[in-house]
């Protein structure tokens, strides 16, 4: 009898280890082939579908190493599932380039930034919300905040300093806002604190707002920067490919260098000029609050705009009469 029950223990002993061990591999295979099944739908462009996936690594294994990216992945398609994008090129959803994060969106960011703070997707996490937060404060006319929350996040919960993402969002927000003083100021702080990285993009944003605040000579100096630049950057990367590769960088660099030149030749319009475009969001007549709108700059008569919006575009948001403005805006074409 007491070897009959001791086999039994020791048989009861290694089925559950051996429970335990098939437990663990599958924690440690089944999220994978989750992940998985949700980018083949996401590479693949159903991204609802892929989303319900990533919410079911998230869920049942919310500590594992590709939550981090699940999460991601889900909160970037809630930031453009969760817009309708109406522009002279279409009708369609649109990743959310230059408005506010959606509900949903910033719940998943700020489940990323809480559990995976030390993750690269948690750092993007972080500064989404930043970025969001300084949005909000620049809508509310609290520029005075917005310095600190920028400086708050370089000196304190970024980890590259030598990431402009922050500064440049800022400075468009503020854009919007006829903020062009203020927004030079962010821009010009992250660069003296940068000096020893080039960042052809905030040079050219630099040269936009100086050039509307009627500082020509600036203005100048700003896009040849960018020029100067962009054609290094080109000149490097040829050193290391071939032609056959190097065929869509060169054809970038000559669409941005039209545009910089275009810029350039109309930096002879008086900022005096500068006038306001305004009207109101309506559905059958009923006001629309929180609608996200922009203008797209757009240089030649035949060529169509951006159909969610270039780093050019200025964003302003519908107020609870759906009323909309944008001030100080350039003698210029536009697509809205």
């Amino acid at each position: 009898m007491k070897s009959y029950i001791r086999l039994k223990v020791k048989h009861l002993f290694h089925g559950a280890a051996l429970a335990l061990v098939i437990l663990f591999l599958l924690y440690i295979l089944l999220p994978s082939l989750v992940m998985n099944i949700a980018e083949g739908y996401y590479h693949s462009g159903d991204h609802l579908a892929a989303k319900v996936y990533y919410d079911r690594i998230d869920h049942y294994f919310p500590k594992h190493r590709k939550t981090p990216l699940a999460l991601e992945r889900a909160a970037q398609i809630s930031a453009s599932e969760n817009l309708l994008m109406v522009s002279p090129m279409g009708i369609g959803g649109a990743y959310n380039v230059g408005g506010n994060l959606s509900m949903e969106a910033q719940k998943y960011y700020k489940k990323l930034a809480e559990r995976f703070p030390d993750t690269f997707q948690g750092q993007r996490a972080v500064m989404e919300l930043t970025i969001l937060e300084i949005k909000n404060l620049i809508a509310d006319g609290q520029v005075e905040k917005v310095f600190y929350v920028v400086n708050d996040y370089y000196e304190n919960l970024n980890k590259s300093n030598w990431d402009s993402q922050v500064a440049m969002e800022t400075a468009k927000a503020l854009r919007t806002k006829g903020f062009f003083s203020e927004a030079i100021m962010v821009l010009e702080d992250f660069l003296a604190k940068n000096e020893e990285v080039a960042f052809p993009d905030l040079y050219e944003l630099l040269g936009d707002l100086n050039g509307a605040r009627g500082n020509k000579e600036v203005a100048l100096n700003y896009y040849q920067r960018t020029l100067a630049v962009h054609e290094d950057n080109i000149r490097r990367s040829a050193e290391h490919l071939d032609d056959k590769m190097m065929q869509g960088s060169w054809a970038y660099f000559e669409e941005k260098k039209e545009w910089i030149n275009w810029k350039i030749a109309n930096l002879s319009v008086d900022p005096a000029q500068a006038g306001v475009v305004q009207g109101t969001v309506t559905l059958t007549g009923v006001p629309l609050k929180d609608v996200q709108v922009f203008l797209q700059p757009l240089r030649h008569e035949d060529r169509g705009g951006f159909p969610v919006g270039s780093h050019d575009a200025i964003w302003a948001t519908s107020d609870a009469k759906g009323h909309f403005y944008f001030k100080d805006v350039q003698p210029g074409r536009y697509g809205f």
